[in-house]
């Protein structure tokens, strides 16, 4: 028994070394979620929804490595990502302007409310954002988040909320500085003590500007910088560009410049320094808001946690 216990825990070492990270987009043309290796391109086939053509706001959340939910004017649908079997349904009316999520459920903003899902979407709560426009969501747990979006003098703020209940706003940017047509969506890691969120938008003569916003997980101040998105001119001016997390760095994804109807994936170092980018026509992404998901591979060092327990197994069975 120890013997193939100790086979089992090698087997997967050798096998999870071999992973990869899985992007997932949505394609405006299957209206499927199309599964894509970021560094090299190659499409893993698709999985969703048949029919949901067309230019539209899609948004794909990672729940969990097994549950991923694919938002659409139709509304929201849990899969597998390895299998594509669908696992949970709610109609969602009208469309979403952002949806991310966590391990416990699902978190949604539509309009200026928050929608707070339960993990088989049977259930929801709610709570108004008091904002006009709401751009974006920077969420670090199932209860707990903050939202971007406009105010009445048409300021960018963020709004944090504690268990569902709204609380102090931080100023990001004056209105004069951005149009609010012209956000992506971004994502973000927990780096430490600190959670770190990347959102990409238009300044008024329409260069891209990078956004980043770090919370102190400890005290939730929030610091901001802003910079021009290094080598922006790749992606298509009228693209809204959606922000995915590395390893280390991140990922912006859009429409290509040269050729929209293809997609373009560039990815940055956390200085902003591009590292790499190519543009795949394995998935066109639409040109309105949308967002993709990504399931990152494990880090070397935990891999090795499998071929040690693999190890002392074996070394039992000789003694």
């Amino acid at each position: 028994m120890r013997i193939v216990a100790g086979l089992c825990f090698l087997g997967l070492a050798g096998v999870a070394s071999a992973s990869f990270d899985l992007m997932l987009l949505p394609d405006q043309n299957t209206g499927r979620v199309v599964r894509l290796d970021p560094v090299t391109g190659v499409s893993l086939g698709s999985f969703g929804p048949v029919g949901l053509v067309g230019a539209a706001r899609r948004y794909v959340s990672v729940m969990t490595p097994t549950r991923v939910a694919h938002t659409g004017a139709t509304g929201t649908t849990v899969y597998d990502p390895n299998t594509g079997a669908a696992e949970a349904q709610r109609n969602i009316p009208n469309v979403l302007t952002t949806g991310l999520s966590s391990g416990d459920g699902l978190l949604e903003v539509f309009s200026n409310s928050v929608f707070r899902y339960d993990a088989s979407l049977a259930s929801h709560t709610s709570v108004g954002t008091a904002l006009v426009t709401s751009v974006g969501m920077l969420a670090y747990s199932y209860n707990d988040f903050f939202v971007l979006g406009t105010v009445g003098s048409g300021d960018l703020q963020a709004r944090r909320f504690t268990n569902m209940v709204g609380g102090v706003s931080t100023p990001l940017l004056a209105a004069s500085v951005f149009n609010v047509n012209t956000f992506g969506t971004g994502q973000g890691m927990v780096v430490g003590n600190s959670y770190s969120y990347r959102i990409v938008y238009q300044n008024p003569t329409g260069i891209n500007q990078l956004l980043t916003l770090s919370v102190n997980l400890t005290t939730f101040s929030v610091t901001t910088s802003t910079t021009a998105l290094n080598n922006s001119s790749l992606f298509s001016s009228a693209a809204r560009l959606s922000i995915m997390p590395a390893h280390t760095g991140y990922y912006v994804v859009g429409d290509d410049a040269t050729n929209p109807a293809q997609t373009r994936i560039s990815y940055y170092s956390a200085e902003n320094v591009i590292q790499s980018s190519f543009a795949t026509s394995a998935v066109d992404v639409t040109s309105l808001q949308w967002s993709g998901g990504i399931i990152l591979a494990p880090e070397p060092s935990s891999l090795g946690v499998f071929a040690v327990a693999g190890a002392m197994l074996l070394r039992r069975r000789k003694r």
